[in-house]
């Protein structure tokens, strides 16, 4: 092979080699890259925006929050609320708060039935989610957004899950955050109450900014020691609503209702 003849040989490896990077660059970006959605903006917003239907309680409003209360199993089977940036600027102190029944519930849950059980009295919309006010701070110690809750899942896994949404909500201008908790009548019960203890929590977080990163499903075994991250416990909001009944997010057009529920984007919210 002459000198000539290599030079070609050269230059059209050359450019084979930068044809191929051109399209595993352009393939990687494709296959790596998670597009983000665009959300009409004619949203509802609000507490009210986006609640699901009940499947065992009744509803209840609240100042700064919702929920869907079962009065004979004296537990709420969800929460939800909308969690601004702007709301997570500490105005209001949890010192001297003390958990009170709800006088606006039939029969509600009293402070003392808790006591010696051997469960947390466990917030279903955090205190520190409602810290921006002294009402809100106060409402959210009523024995209506408590679910008896193992210390160490209080305090571990499931604080951790509550200080993320926590973060994602001071990157972004609004979530819908919708809390609850799973029990049937195989779940065991605080000893002379009846409430039952969830054998499950979940939480629901939805980025309702135009360009929405979707959203995001955890649904949490209600048991001792998970150090997992909670990014293992991810799942579609369809999934949950094969196993809880409701029905989220029906307030949102039908196509775009469908997309958000039947995907798994984690890689936009880590």
């Amino acid at each position: 092979m002459n000198k000539r003849l290599k030079n070609i040989v050269f230059f059209l490896l050359f450019v084979l080699f930068f044809v191929c990077l051109f399209f595993f660059v352009r393939e990687s970006s494709r296959l790596f890259t998670v597009r983000v959605f665009e959300l009409p903006g004619n949203l509802p917003a609000g507490d009210s925006a986006f609640l699901p239907t009940s499947e065992k309680g009744d509803l209840y409003k609240k100042k700064h929050y919702f929920i869907s209360y079962s009065v004979p199993d004296r537990l709420s089977e969800w929460v939800a609320y909308e969690l601004h940036s702007t709301e997570l600027i500490k105005a209001a102190s949890r010192n001297n708060k003390r958990f009170k029944q709800d006088m606006t519930i039939p029969g509600g849950v009293k402070y003392s039935e808790y006591t010696k059980s051997g469960y947390d009295r466990g917030h279903l919309a955090p205190a520190a989610d409602m810290a921006f006010s002294d009402k809100a701070m106060t409402e959210s110690f009523l024995m209506s957004n408590v679910a008896p809750q193992l210390p160490s899942f209080n305090r571990g896994i499931w604080n951790t899950l509550e200080s993320k949404v926590r973060d994602w909500a001071r990157d972004s201008e609004a979530l819908y955050v919708v809390t609850g908790s799973c029990w049937d009548s195989t779940s065991v019960s605080l000893k002379e109450t009846g409430i039952p203890v969830p054998c499950y929590f979940y939480k629901v977080i939805f980025d309702t900014n135009r360009k929405s990163r979707g959203m995001i499903v955890f649904l949490m075994p209600h048991s001792d020691g998970l150090r997992n991250s909670i990014f293992d416990y991810v799942i579609t909001v369809d999934s949950l609503e094969v196993l809880t009944g409701i029905d989220f997010f029906r307030q949102l057009p039908d196509k775009l209702e469908e997309e958000l529920e039947s995907q798994v984007r984690t890689r936009l919210w880590k």
